[in-house]
């Protein structure tokens, strides 16, 4: 305790007096941390915090009025209306991506802060929240995040996950987007903020996306009088259960496939350099010979795979039963047998389908996430996730039952 308490005069010593009365030193820096910085430093655990030391002075922003003050391990931040908030790793880099205090972010309003999945960080700024999971931090802002957040945002029961790219300014330089897991959403001044994935949204880019034939979207999906899934742009409609009755369906590894979806499914694999049926034909798919990839969503071993005996007999119906990738296969099967099992079990009643339809979502992201985790790219799981919200809509429109809503369902 004496030769710390010498140091710290030496230290002292060698910088001056404090500046300030609410300046201290943390030995061996002989930097000085003051105010509301070194009370939210000394509040963290100071030196013995994930910042370490100090590195600078406190320092003027450029705008005049917030202040900062780096450490080893990132900076604290300061302003009159935000308070004191460290910055650090992914959350630095996709505030700094984005111009700092001085972009749409402004300044940091909390810590780091644990997300309900116990998985995932989200930070709030003035401007909006960037939020990270297992991958780089992005920001969310604005009329996007009110979607965002009332499609039930990052947890369990969201349409569209977590956030895999900032806000982004489209060519017409009106328009906003921000890309997650499982969908996009989309602003326009003159449309307001709208969500669009699956099928739909496949549809949508062959088009020309928002400066295509449909213009922005102005509606999500839902049901018009009629039962069809439809969603509305500014200048038309693309009607999802029309356009899977119309097109038909082709023959890929034994499977019936849906058009539409063998469409997406060949587009993917030309656009990652692999050949679609070499990849899926390596577990046989819909044949005796089942992928070991299932994410521990297994087959029921009560379950009975016979096309013959109709659509609840024929695991993903009008898919190829897997998420195609090179080295392995992410296997649906074990979703689709216990999705085509509940169904059965509540015959004719449309609001235990909903709950069928519910389960079934969740196991098809398990798959993706379980056969996909870490050390797999973000990117595969990512267009796992993808592609799972397109079985899901082939599966449930094909099935004997009214459309379960999609995939916050």
């Amino acid at each position: 305790m004496r030769e710390f308490e010498l140091q710290q005069r030496q230290s002292a010593a060698a910088r001056g007096p404090a500046p300030g009365p609410d300046c201290q030193q943390y030995w061996p820096s002989d930097k000085w941390v003051c105010g509301a910085i070194r009370d939210k430093y000394n509040a963290l655990g100071a030196q013995f915090s994930f910042l370490l030391w100090p590195t600078s002075d406190e320092l003027v922003n450029p705008d005049g009025f917030g202040r900062r003050q780096t450490f080893q391990n990132g900076p604290i931040y300061w302003s009159a209306a935000s308070g004191a908030h460290p910055v650090a790793n992914h959350f630095f880099a996709a505030w700094q991506r984005n111009g700092w205090e001085a972009g749409p972010l402004k300044y940091p309003t909390t810590d780091e802060i644990v997300n309900p999945d116990g998985i995932g960080r989200r930070q709030e700024f003035q401007g909006g929240t960037v939020y990270w999971r297992l991958n780089e931090a992005y920001f969310v802002g604005g009329a996007i995040r009110d979607k965002w957040n009332g499609l039930g945002a990052e947890g369990d029961d969201g349409l569209l996950g977590y956030p895999t790219s900032d806000e982004t300014i489209l060519p017409d330089g009106q328009g906003r987007m921000n890309h997650f897991e499982r969908g996009v959403v989309y602003w326009h001044p003159t449309t307001g903020a709208h969500e669009i994935g699956g099928l739909i949204q496949g549809l949508w880019s062959l088009s020309g996306y928002e400066t295509g034939q449909y213009g922005y979207p102005s509606s999500g999906e839902y049901l018009n009088t009629a039962g069809d899934v439809v969603q509305n742009f500014q200048t038309g409609q693309i009607n999802l259960t029309q356009t899977l009755d119309n097109v038909g369906s082709a023959e890929l590894v034994g499977k019936q496939v849906n058009q539409i979806l063998l469409d997406a499914l060949e587009r993917y694999a030309a656009d990652n350099g692999f050949d679609l049926e070499e990849v899926l034909n390596g577990s046989g798919s819909g044949m005796a010979q089942r992928s070991s990839n299932d994410g521990g969503i297994s087959v029921p071993a009560n379950y009975i795979y016979d096309p013959d005996l109709g659509s609840l007999h024929d695991y993903c119906t009008s898919s190829p039963d897997q998420f195609p990738s090179p080295g392995t296969n992410a296997d649906f099967s074990g979703g689709c047998a216990r999705h085509d099992m509940c169904y059965e079990a509540n015959e004719g009643n449309s609001a235990a389908y909903v709950e069928c339809n519910r389960q079934f979502k969740d196991d098809l992201l398990t798959v993706c996430d379980n056969v996909y985790s870490r050390g797999w790219s973000v990117v595969t799981r990512n267009a796992c996730k993808t592609t799972a919200r397109s079985y899901y809509e082939v599966v449930v429109l094909r099935h004997p039952s009214e459309w379960g809503g999609h995939l916050n369902n």
